[in-house]
């Protein structure tokens, strides 16, 4: 027992973890929970760390099993700083974070509405060798998805 602890301890320090906050941008776009929709796919601006945003959602979709056309998930990275991962490994308490704040539309595809705009904010503290700051990128994908699964997808029963 003591060793699967320890090793999933480990296992952290080496993966890294960001923490990740999700803010709703346009309340007046908000939606009740039930609605037709049962699949979503990301499309991003063309910069390389917004193309791998888009590469990060549509993983996760696609093993969440809600990859497709209903609804687009549009992302822009407004931050993004790497920080300095020397001062993550060998300081660490926060020095040298690594941030990102994303904004991600979800629109509806066959009229093109907007249904909703949120944003997340991601910060990666530490992580083994101080830990890879697009981390904050990844984690921040897996909660757009969460939040958008929630509220806008129909439940499975």
């Amino acid at each position: 027992m003591k060793n699967i602890i320890f090793l999933s301890s480990a296992a952290l320090l080496f993966i890294g973890c960001s923490t990740v906050n999700v803010r709703e941008l346009d309340k007046e776009y908000a939606q009740p929970k039930t609605s037709g929709y049962s699949s979503m796919y990301a499309e991003c601006k063309d910069a390389e760390l917004e193309q791998y945003m888009q590469k990060a959602i549509n993983r996760e979709l696609e093993k969440q099993k809600i990859y497709g056309d209903d609804l687009k998930i549009y992302c822009e990275i407004a931050h993004y700083d790497e920080g300095n991962r020397a001062l993550r490994y060998f300081v660490g308490f926060g020095a040298g974070s690594a941030t990102s704040t994303i904004r991600n539309n979800l629109i509806d595809t066959e009229n093109n509405e907007t249904l909703s705009t949120i944003e997340t904010q991601a910060t990666l503290s530490m992580g083994v060798f101080g830990g890879d700051a697009k981390q904050t990128i990844s984690d921040s994908a897996k909660k757009v998805v969460d939040y958008f699964k929630k509220k806008f997808l129909k439940s499975e029963k």
